[in-house]
Formats: C-alpha cells, structure tokens, sequence
C-alpha cells in the first residue's frame, strides 16, 4: 500500500505527485498514455498498470483528468471503494460534482471535490489556492496530506458542488478582468499608447477593487444599496463614453458592452442614484424569481 494514488500525469497531476514524493509520502500513479511517469518513478512512485490497479493502492485517490466521464469511467465496479476516498479535480459545473458524489458513494467511497485556483507551477507555494467540499470525514482524515498542496487551502462544507461553485465564481470575476485588460490594451494603442506602457498601470487599480468590494460586501450584508461615493447612474454615464470612445477607434468592446448592458438594467430596476452593488441585488432578485 502506498500513502496515496494521483490518477492523470498532466500538468497539474504531475506537480501534485512531486509534491507528495518532496513531502516524503509514497505515491502511486496511472496515466492513460504510457510514457508520463518515467519522471516521477524516477522521483520515487509506483505506476500502477491500470487505474483500478491505482486506486486499490491506497486509502486516497487524487483524479486530474479532463471530464466528469473521464472521472467515472475510471472508477471500480460497485462495492470496490469501500474504505477509500477519491479527491476530484476535474473541472466541472455543480450537477457534475453531484451526479459524481452519487457515482462514487453507490461504489462504497467518499468524495472530497477539489478546484484549483493556481497554477501547475505555484502548488505547494504560499501563493496556491484549493478549496475542497463534500465528505467532512474524508477532509479530516487526508486534510495532513492535502494542506500542503496550497497555501491557501480550505473546506467549504459537506455539500459537495460548493468547491465547483467556488471554481466558477472566480472564474466569471476574473476571466472578464482579463478580456477587458486586452479591450482596454487594444483601445490605448489605437492612440498611440502602447501596452507596455498601459499595462502596468492596471496594476494600480486593484487597491480600489479591493476597497469596493469590502464595501460592497457590508451592503450585501445590510441590505441596504444606498450609494456613498458614486452612483451606479454616474458610473454609467462614464462607461457610455468610454464605450462610444472606443467604437469610434473600431475597437469591439464586447466586454464593456456586456458591462453596460447590466449598468442599464440595474438603473432601470434600482434607479440611477442606487450603489454600484446594486446590481448583484438585481441579479439575485430575478434569479429567483426565475426559480419559483
């Protein structure tokens, strides 16, 4: 028996492993393609010849493979995960996390559901994020094994999509953040402005992302969307001309645009002197109302 399995030699599945074998954990791998873990044998773990092989080396299986099918055609026949539990890291919505709950408890085992919010590079660094949720008992009994995966590790809680909601959330904050850097980037050379020199000054930005959104957290918590600095219909009339600014230049802000779109309703719904946090209140309100 080996301390623990990591089932895909990706990337991320490599680093994980590496991380375990520098922790001195012995480690147990499987990889679709051969030819992935003449590295890490050489480091110390054991391949395994097939992935059931890999599983029934250890108490933990780690799963870095893409897809939710992937995940489950690897797991045993029913009744074979008595006494083991599988970490998932597949990337996936909630319904998947709970449809693959299912598939691994109806074969005896526990599922702790992983995302990962850092890069290959950055596991085992202060700088990495992974949060976990689903089985409590399965996060007390490996949590010594997994904290040092992240600096910035947590569980969530017993219901076991809330790491994938957590995975997706960050994605629609940041991803957007990215896209309108570029739109922003590409606007500024259009002028002349290069990004070179554009670029680092986003940078001096985030202190004032970071105090909206403590502010914007109070509010949510109270309630209460009144605007103490800027109105959401001030906000609006400056992206408006940011917008146009940018279309003149044939620049297409499809970001900006989405962005302007939201601003528009909340105004319509909230009114023009409402915070701009209003719009999560808005968001939320016809979410459930679309609900029941």
């Amino acid at each position: 028996m080996t301390d623990v399995s990591v089932l895909g030699m990706g990337k991320m599945g490599s680093a994980i492993t590496r991380k375990f074998l520098a922790d001195g954990r012995s480690v147990t791998v499987w990889n679709r393609t051969p030819g992935r873990t003449g590295e890490l044998e050489a480091l110390g773990a054991q391949c395994a010849p097939y992935a059931a092989a890999a599983i029934a080396a250890s108490p933990v299986t780690v799963l870095t493979v893409l897809g939710y099918d992937t995940a489950v055609g690897l797991l045993p026949e029913p009744g074979s995960l008595n006494g083991k539990d599988i970490v998932n890291f597949t990337t996936g919505g909630a319904a998947a996390a709970v449809a693959f709950e299912a598939e691994v408890v109806g074969r005896g085992g526990r599922l702790l559901e992983g995302v990962l919010l850092c890069y290959p590079s950055q596991i085992g660094s202060a700088d990495a994020v992974i949060h976990y949720s689903g089985s409590q008992e399965a996060w007390e009994t490996h949590r010594e094994i997994l904290q040092p995966l992240a600096g910035g590790t947590d569980h969530l809680g017993t219901a076991v999509e809330l790491a994938n909601v957590m995975g997706e959330a960050a994605l629609a904050f940041t991803t957007p953040i990215l896209a309108a850097a570029m739109e922003a980037a590409a606007y500024g050379e259009s002028h002349g402005l290069p990004a070179a020199t554009l670029l680092p000054r986003f940078l001096n930005a985030f202190p004032l992302v970071a105090d909206f959104l403590t502010t914007a957290q109070q509010k949510i918590a109270r309630d209460d969307f009144t605007a103490e600095e800027a109105t959401l219909g001030v906000y609006l009339a400056g992206i408006e001309g940011v917008a146009s600014s940018m279309k003149e230049t044939g620049i297409d802000a499809r970001v900006l645009e989405a962005t302007l779109r939201q601003m528009r309703s909340t105004c319509d719904e909230a009114g023009a002197d409402a915070d701009f946090a209003a719009i999560y209140a808005e968001l939320l309100r016809k979410s459930r109302a679309s609900q029941g």
